[in-house]
């Protein structure tokens, strides 16, 4: 995703995917529930959500409405 805020070219040999691949695989994963997991919030999500939550703070947001539900559910989340 770093590449794609920076707007720099997309290096494979980083070990990284472009992320619109990125995007595809996410969104097939929210599946049963809002969460990665279903209906458990977990560290997954922290990492996965904040990338999305990023992105949107600095370049809009995601176009596609399943991730854009994903990003405002996490945002909802309250600490317990």
């Amino acid at each position: 995703m770093g590449d794609a805020l920076l707007n720099v070219k997309h290096l494979p040999q980083r070990g990284w995917t472009d992320f619109e691949t990125a995007k595809d695989v996410i969104e097939g994963e929210l599946g049963g529930g809002p969460y990665l997991f279903g209906d458990w919030f977990t560290a997954a999500d922290v990492m996965i959500g904040s990338m999305f939550i990023w992105k949107r703070m600095w370049g809009g947001p995601p176009d596609r409405p399943k991730l854009e539900a994903y990003v405002v559910v996490c945002l909802s989340v309250r600490q317990r």
